[in-house]
């Protein structure tokens, strides 16, 4: 995984955040959410520790947003 230093935040562009409130860490290869219209290009990186936990991301999640 790369990562990128933002201050004392790592963040890393392999995955990206979306707006839904739950499952919102995809795969930089997905460039939308279909759930909140959010586009890969408009959005954040992920943060490392988020996605270290193995927890909110999009392709495992059974709730959408």
């Amino acid at each position: 995984m790369r990562i990128e230093m933002h201050g004392d935040i790592q963040t890393t562009p392999d995955y990206w955040d979306c707006e839904c409130s739950n499952y919102y860490i995809h795969k930089a290869s997905v460039d939308h959410c279909i759930e909140c219209d959010s586009y890969r290009g408009d959005s954040a990186d992920s943060r490392v520790d988020e996605v270290e936990s193995g927890e909110n991301f999009a392709d495992e999640g059974s709730d959408p947003c």
